[in-house]
């Protein structure tokens, strides 16, 4: 099995004067690759020949400036496409899997971080808009053949009339989110951070939730020893790849289980 991939980078700073600064930041990759085969496969299942294809092309825009003393202001507008696809050939006794989606993601994060005496304060937003396009076609029953030549549990996965399951769908949602910090410099050896952050999710289900946050660290020794503690409250939206798949109850096709799922749900 084989695969092979590609990253470019290029980046470009420019600066106006002593109080503004633009960067420009873009990116592209791709992969194509085998989905690996055991020997039993080779032996087995000779036209057994999936493979993965994969591109990413990110474009980001970030200006810093410095509206005052002691005020840094940072904005970033930032557009990212991606696409994957995977195929298999045709083997009588493997699934017939084919899945493809695409991602389009844009929006714009702007954060003003203000010095005053001992406290560093960082208030900021973050949009992002989010809009996935995903196909499925899956047929199990090559695997199921496959499954009773070697003696292998299985589960029988049918669509309608013991047909194909098929999935076709797009959806526009995003997030978005306020966030402030507070690092205070209590003494020459102990920091204290605080923080609370709200969350605006909305695309295959819909979810708010606030996130405080709180640490101290304090500097034993000259050597950099620190002991740190934390309290972190995270809210982690569901994953972007195949969110719409994943959440349209396909399990309801699983023929000893039969009950469809609910949508992801995000991790809190």
């Amino acid at each position: 099995d084989t695969g092979r991939g590609v990253h470019n980078f290029l980046q470009f700073d420019y600066s106006s004067g002593t109080q503004d600064l633009f960067k420009v930041v873009a990116m592209g990759d791709g992969t194509n690759f085998e989905i690996p085969k055991t020997p039993v496969d080779d032996e087995l299942r000779p036209n057994l020949n999936p493979y993965e294809r994969t591109r990413a092309k990110s474009l980001i825009l970030t200006w810093s400036h410095t509206p005052g003393p002691g005020m840094i202001l940072t904005t970033s507008f930032y557009q990212r496409w991606s696409d994957m696809s995977l195929a298999q050939t045709n083997e009588p006794l493997a699934t017939v899997a084919l899945n493809d989606r695409s991602l389009s993601t844009s929006g714009i994060k702007s954060d003003l971080t203000k010095f005053i005496g001992r406290h560093t304060v960082k208030a900021g937003v973050d949009l992002v808009r989010l809009h996935p396009d995903e196909d499925l076609y899956f047929y199990g029953e090559g695997y199921i053949a496959f499954s009773h030549v070697l003696g292998l549990p299985h589960v029988h996965l049918r669509g309608p009339n013991g047909g194909p399951i098929t999935f076709s769908g797009d959806k526009t949602g995003g997030e978005g989110s306020l966030y402030v910090q507070d690092s205070i410099q209590w003494t020459s050896r102990l920091t204290a951070n605080v923080g609370l952050r709200f969350d605006r999710y909305s695309l295959a289900m819909s979810d708010s939730h606030f996130s405080p946050r709180a640490s101290l660290a304090y500097n034993l020794n000259e050597s950099g020893t620190t002991v740190h503690a934390s309290y972190d409250h995270f809210f982690v939206p569901p994953a972007i790849e195949n969110v719409l798949i994943s959440s349209a109850g396909l399990t309801r096709f699983l023929q000893d289980f039969a009950e469809e799922l609910p949508p992801l749900q995000p991790i809190i």
